[in-house]
């Protein structure tokens, strides 16, 4: 692509994250590019292509290994709808293009066929210094779009890198901004934060910051609660993923509050189940007592068993000595569980003359749960309880129509 623009007598650079990543020694993940080409030279240039942007000078190039969005060179101006430029003006440089970048680490630019790197506001520099910078003045690039206070916490945080005093301060005046950002873009960078390794890290400068009690009205953590949630997790598995880290923000009570940021039903009931299994782990009845083994089972066998499992170890240590072993021998259960067979059907209840009706589910769902509760030694033991019930139900019948 890049031979194809200086055909053309134009330069094409890599520019934002993947220079970025490659600078620290990371495989990149995306791949986006930037030219003084016009969008409608790109679109005659490239044989497949797609405007998605074309009013701010995108257009996606596609190839047959990756589709790369193609920005050309530009400078914006005005933005009333804390978002998008009201003003776009197309220009020829690099220097102009950058000035509008939100931090200099994603400013630097990279010309794959000369091997030559362009960084006109210091990115390099910040990166070896391990600095996030904002690009220009910081309460002016904030307040062109919210959703960079919250990158600035996952970038902070995922990469490492220490907010430089200027951006911090810059942030903090402007945290006000993301009040303006739509809950779909802040759910949006979280789940990219969740996904992450360091996500405890970039979720302490959004506490630090205060910005989920800017952006959702009845985010209230009481005292000492951002510390507990951090807490937690700092003790969550690596790369925890949006419904486990979603559910540590929205525990203790304030899980009617995600709806706010417009999950999907989804993701919804991941963080609701999660939540239900990590407290049902800890109001289990004794070993032994009846039906204990069904209901560890039934947790076991939960589609949000390994995440409520997860938040259970990271807050056990706080329930009292033992818990962690007894979430060690749920865990091994898990473990041990095969797929499960029940040993009454509904051909048997239809072979014994049980008819359709309340009864017909009443044992139906007894005999799953005397199997899960090893109470059935083999199926000819299920088939004698069965037949036992059936019985008692007729002779109970019989008796009610005599009297």
């Amino acid at each position: 692509m890049a031979r194809r623009l200086v055909d053309h007598g134009e330069r094409g650079w890599i520019v934002g994250g993947a220079v970025r990543d490659l600078a620290l020694g990371r495989e990149p993940k995306d791949l986006d590019m930037a030219s003084a080409a016009r969008p409608d030279q790109i679109e005659a240039w490239f044989d497949r292509t797609h405007a998605v942007g074309k009013a701010f000078g995108t257009v996606v190039i596609v190839t047959p290994d990756v589709d790369i969005q193609l920005t050309t060179f530009r400078s914006d101006s005005g933005y009333s709808d804390g978002r998008r430029p009201d003003e776009v003006r197309f220009g020829r440089t690099l220097e102009e293009d950058a000035a509008r970048r939100d931090f200099t680490c994603n400013a630097m630019y990279l010309d794959p066929l000369e091997d030559e790197l362009s960084d006109p506001v210091g990115g390099l520099p910040d990166l070896e210094a391990g600095l996030l910078r904002a690009v220009g003045e910081p309460r002016k690039r904030f307040a062109e779009d919210g959703l960079r206070l919250l990158r600035l916490a996952r970038m902070a945080g995922t990469h490492g890198l220490t907010v430089e005093e200027g951006t911090w301060e810059g942030a903090r005046a402007e945290r006000g901004r993301i009040g303006s950002v739509s809950p779909e873009r802040i759910l949006a960078e979280l789940t990219v934060l969740f996904a992450n390794e360091r996500a405890v890290e970039g979720i302490s400068r959004v506490l630090e910051l205060g910005l989920l009690e800017t952006a959702l009205e009845d985010f209230r953590p009481e005292e000492g609660e951002r510390d507990r949630i951090r807490e937690t997790l700092s003790r969550l598995p690596a790369a925890p993923g949006p419904a486990l880290g979603l559910a540590v923000l929205f525990g203790g009570g304030r899980l009617s509050v995600l709806g706010g940021l417009r999950p999907s039903r989804e993701l919804s009931a991941q963080v609701r189940g999660t939540l239900e299994v990590a407290e049902a782990l800890f109001d289990l009845p004794q070993p032994g007592a009846e039906g204990s083994r069904a209901k560890r089972v039934r947790l076991a066998r939960h589609a949000c068993f390994e995440n409520g499992m997860s938040l259970a170890r990271a807050v056990g240590r706080e329930r009292g000595p033992g818990v962690l072993d007894e979430l060690d021998e749920l865990e091994a259960l898990s473990r041990s569980l095969g797929p499960f067979e029940p040993m009454i059907t509904s051909v048997d209840l239809a072979a014994l003359g049980v008819p359709r009706g309340p009864r017909y589910g009443e044992l139906l769902r007894a005999a799953e749960e005397l199997q899960l509760d090893d109470r059935f030694p083999s199926r000819e033991d299920a088939l004698a309880w069965l037949r036992a019930e059936v019985d008692a139900d007729q002779e109970g019948g019989a008796t009610r129509r005599r009297t």
